[in-house]
C-alpha cells in the first residue's frame, strides 16, 4: 500500500475503509480526523488502477475515486494538519453537482 498523502489515518483504517467504505452523505456536516490517498488503490469504471481518496470522520471513513475530490485532497489534508496543530476542528459538507454533459460528481466544501 503506497500513500500518495496521509493526514493521521493508519494502515488499520485504510484496510477497513476498503472492506467497508461508507455511503457519501450530502448536505450534512462531519468532523474530519484523517485523510489520505492511496496510489493506484482501485479501479476505475473501466477496470483500470486508479487513486483512491479516504476522509475519515466522527462517523467512519469515507472512499472514493471522485476526481473531483482526489483533486482538492491535498488542500483539505493541509488545512486539517493546520487545525490539529491548532486544537479545532475540521468540517465538511459533502456536495454533488452536475457538469454540462449532465454527468453527476461530488465535492466537499470547508464549513465552520
Amino acid at each position: 500500500m503506497e500513500f500518495g498523502l496521509n493526514i493521521n489515518m493508519r494502515k488499520k483504517d485504510i484496510i477497513n475503509a476498503q472492506a467497508a467504505s461508507m455511503k457519501i452523505s450530502l448536505g450534512a456536516p462531519v468532523t474530519v480526523s484523517g485523510v489520505a490517498i492511496v496510489k493506484d488503490g482501485g479501479t476505475d469504471k473501466q477496470g483500470n488502477p486508479c487513486d483512491v481518496g479516504y476522509i475519515a470522520c466522527d462517523e467512519g471513513v469515507f472512499g472514493f475515486i471522485s476526481t473531483v475530490i482526489l483533486k482538492n485532497l491535498p488542500l483539505l489534508a493541509d488545512y486539517l494538519k493546520d487545525c490539529l496543530e491548532d486544537g479545532e476542528e475540521c468540517k465538511i459538507e459533502f456536495i454533488s453537482g452536475k457538469t454540462a454533459k449532465d454527468v453527476e460528481f461530488y465535492s466537499f466544501k470547508v464549513i465552520d
